[in-house]
C-alpha cells in the first residue's frame, strides 16, 4: 500500500529528528524508505543528499541532489523551481568548485551560477551536469583521501591528497556568497538560517526576518523564527536572563501569527500555553486551553493540552473540574518521552513558584496534576527523573527501582541516580551505599571511581572508617578521575588517624606534600604531631610550611607584576589571587603597586584586593 501524505510527513519528521541527534544512518534509512515508495518525491531526495553529505559520501550526495532538482523541475511551481536551483547550486558549490575544476571550467560555471541566481535552469546546464558527472567532482574522491581536517578559525575544510592541499568552503559560507549574488528569495534565507543556526543564532534569526519581509503570509516562517528565538533563550540562559521575558513575548507573538495563518498545527498551540505558563500569564494560558481544543487531534496532544490547562488553572487558583482531567485518568494514552514536560517541571520554574508564599497551596494542586501526567510515561527511568524534578524523592526512588528491573542495559546509570537521591536528599545512607554497590557490581570503567568516591564519603560519614579507607584504596587502584593526588592522600591520612594508625597517616601526609605541597597536607601533619605530643616536630613543620608559603607567595606576586607589565590581565588575576591566598600582606601591597596602576579601576582587580 502506497504511503499517504500524513505517513510521509511523519517519516520526514522522524528522519529530521534522527539527523538532529547526529544519527545520520538511521535518517538515511527513513529517506530511502520514502523514496522506495515514492521514487519521484523530490524533498526526500534533497534531504537524502544533505545526510549523505554529512556522512562524507559525496558522490551519493551529488546524485541525490541531482535527482531532487530533476523532480522539483516537474511542474511550474516557482517555489519548487527555487528549491531545484538550490540543489544544483549545492552540487556546484560543494562538489565541483575544487581548485582544478574552477580553473578548467571557470567560464561555464560562472555562467551557470548566474543562471541559477536568476531562478532558471536551462537544458544546457542539465546536460553539463550529466556529461561531467564524475571528473568534475574533487570531493567525490574524499573517501580515498588521506587527510581531512577542519580549520575552525577560517571556517573551512582543508584536504591533503598526495601532496596537494585543497581548501573547500563550508556549506554556510557558500550559500552566504550565493545570497549576495542572487535576487532575494525567502527559500534561500531559510536554507541559510537552517545551516547557520548551530553556529550563530543571531544571523539565523536575521535570515528569518528577511524571509518574512519577502513573504509575510507563510505561517511556518513565523514558527521557525519563534523556535530560533526560543533556542537563543535556552542556550544563552545566563547571559539574557534579564531579557527572558521580552524574548518569550517575541516568541509568543510569532507563534500567535503562525496559528492565525495555520491554526491546525497543534504543537504551536501547546507551545503557546507552555510559554504563557512560564511567564506566569495564567489567564492567557487558560484562554488558549479552551480555544485550541478543536485543533488538537491526537490523544497524546490532548493529554498534554489538558495537563498544561490544569496547571494554569491550579496556579491561577481556579477550580479544576473533574471532567477537565479526563485524559489524565485515561491510562490507554501513553507518552514516549518527557520532551513536553521539561520546561514546566524544571528546577528554575519550580524555584520561581516555591519562593512566593502566594503559590504554596496552589503548587500542591499543580503537583497532583504533574503526578497524573507522569503516570502516562512508559519509561520508568523518565518517571524517576520527573519525580526528582518535582522533589518527590520517595516516588523517584520507587520509579528507579522499577526501572532497574525493566532496563537491565541501563541499570548502571539508574543505580547511580537512585543512590544520589538516597544520599543527597533522603539521607538514607545505608540504602545509598547499596545502590552504589549495585552500579559498581555492573561496572563502568569511566565512572566507577565516582561511585567509589561517593561510597567512601558515605562510609566515613557513618563512621565505618576501615571500609571507607578500603574504598579510597580502590579509587587509587582505578587511577581514574583523581584531580589531585595530594588531596586524595590527605583524605586517606585523615581516615588512618581516625583508626589510630598515626605513623601511616604521617607517611601519607608526607606523600601529599611531596606530590602537591598543598596547605591541607601541612596543616594535617602539624595537627597530628601536636595530637600525639610531638611538639618539637610540629613546630618544625609549622615553620617550614610558613617559609615555603612565603616563598611561593613572593614568586606568584613577582610573576603577577611581570604579567601586568606585558598587559596580560588574565595571568595577573590568577597569579595575584594565589599570592594573596598564600600571604594576605600582598593584598595591601598590590593596591599601591605601580605595576598594577592600569588595573586599579578594574572590577576584577578590585575584587581580588578588596
Amino acid at each position: 500500500m502506497p504511503l499517504s501524505e500524513q505517513e510521509i510527513k511523519h517519516l520526514l519528521e522522524k528522519a529530521e529528528a534522527y539527523a538532529k541527534l547526529g544519527n545520520y544512518e538511521e535518517a538515511l534509512k527513513v529517506y530511502e524508505k520514502i523514496i522506495e515508495q515514492k521514487p519521484d518525491y523530490a524533498k526526500a531526495w534533497e534531504k537524502k543528499g544533505g545526510v549523505l553529505s554529512r556522512l562524507n559520501r559525496y558522490e551519493g550526495a551529488r546524485n541525490a541532489y541531482e535527482r531532487a532538482a530533476e523532480y522539483y523541475m516537474t511542474g511550474s511551481d516557482p517555489f519548487k523551481v527555487a528549491v531545484a536551483c538550490w540543489c544544483y547550486f549545492a552540487i556546484i558549490a560543494r562538489y565541483i568548485f575544487s581548485i582544478e575544476a574552477k580553473e578548467k571550467y571557470s567560464k561555464d560555471l560562472k555562467k551557470f551560477v548566474r543562471e541559477l541566481s536568476n531562478g532558471t535552469i536551462s537544458i544546457e546546464l542539465r546536460e553539463f551536469f550529466k556529461e561531467n558527472k564524475h571528473h568534475l567532482s574533487e570531493k567525490a574522491k574524499i573517501e580515498k583521501i588521506k587527510e581531512v581536517d577542519w580549520l575552525g578559525d577560517e571556517g573551512k575544510w582543508w584536504i591533503k591528497d598526495e601532496g596537494k592541499v585543497y581548501i573547500l568552503d563550508q556549506e554556510y559560507q557558500e550559500i552566504s556568497i550565493f545570497l549576495e549574488n542572487t535576487p532575494p528569495h525567502p527559500h534561500y534565507y531559510i536554507k541559510h538560517a537552517v545551516l547557520i543556526s548551530p553556529i550563530c543564532l543571531d544571523t539565523a534569526i536575521g535570515d528569518m526576518d528577511r524571509a518574512i519581509e519577502l513573504d509575510p503570509d507563510r505561517g511556518e516562517y513565523y514558527r521557525y523564527r519563534g523556535e530560533l528565538l526560543l533556542k537563543k533563550v535556552y542556550e544563552d540562559d545566563k547571559k539574557i536572563s534579564t531579557e527572558k521575558k521580552s524574548f518569550f513575548e517575541k516568541v509568543i507573538a510569532d507563534y500567535k501569527t503562525a496559528v492565525e495563518k495555520n491554526p491546525i498545527d497543534p504543537k504551536i498551540w501547546l507551545k503557546l500555553m507552555e510559554l504563557n505558563i512560564l511567564l506566569h500569564n495564567w489567564d492567557d494560558a487558560i484562554v488558549i486551553y479552551g480555544s485550541c481544543r478543536p485543533f488538537i487531534q491526537t490523544n497524546e496532544d490532548q493529554l498534554i493540552r489538558v495537563w498544561l490547562g490544569c496547571t494554569a488553572l491550579a496556579l491561577a487558583g481556579d477550580t479544576i473540574e473533574e471532567k477537565d482531567k479526563n485524559p489524565l485518568y485515561d491510562q490507554t494514552i501513553r507518552l514516549k518521552s518527557t520532551a513536553e514536560m521539561i520546561r514546566i517541571i524544571s528546577d528554575s520554574f519550580i524555584d520561581e513558584i516555591q519562593e512566593k508564599e502566594e503559590y504554596k497551596e496552589k503548587w500542591e494542586k499543580a503537583i497532583e496534576t504533574h503526578k497524573l501526567l507522569i503516570e502516562h510515561l512508559d519509561d520508568w527511568e523518565d518517571r524517576g527523573d520527573m519525580f526528582k524534578r518535582l522533589r518527590c524523592y520517595k516516588e523517584a526512588v520507587d520509579a528507579y527501582s522499577r526501572a532497574i528491573e525493566l532496563k537491565s542495559d541501563c541499570a548502571y546509570r539508574i543505580y547511580k541516580k537512585k543512590g544520589d537521591i538516597l544520599n543527597k536528599f533522603l539521607k538514607h545512607y545505608e540504602e545509598a551505599i547499596q545502590a552504589y554497590d549495585g552500579a559498581i557490581e555492573i561496572g563502568n570503567r569511566f565512572h566507577d571511581n565516582e561511585l567509589w568516591y561517593e561510597k567512601a564519603n558515605l562510609l566515613e560519614m557513618i563512621e565505618r572508617y576501615e571500609e571507607a579507607l578500603n574504598a579510597f584504596n580502590k579509587i587509587e587502584e582505578l587511577k581514574s578521575g583523581l584531580t589531585s593526588y595530594s588531596a586524595f592522600r590527605v583524605r586517606q591520612g585523615i581516615l588512618l588517624e581516625k583508626l589510630n594508625r598515626y605513623e601511616e597517616a604521617l607517611k601519607l601526609y608526607d606523600k601529599a606534600i611531596e606530590q602537591g605541597d598543598i596547605r591541607e597536607a601541612w596543616d594535617s601533619k602539624y595537627n597530628l604531631l601536636k595530637k600525639i605530643n610531638r611538639y618539637e616536630e610540629a613546630d618544625e613543620v609549622y615553620n617550614k610550611a610558613r617559609r615555603i608559603r612565603s616563598e611561593r607567595a613572593e614568586e606568584f606576586y613577582k610573576l603577577a607584576c611581570e604579567s601586568a607589565q606585558k598587559g596580560e590581565k588574565l595571568d595577573v588575576t590568577w597569579r595575584l589571587s594565589n599570592a594573596i591566598e598564600l600571604d594576605a600582606k600582598y593584598k595591601e601591597k598590590a593596591q599601591k603597586e605601580g605595576n598594577f596602576k592600569t588595573l586599579w579601576d578594574d572590577e576584577d582587580f578590585k575584587r581580588i584586593v578588596g
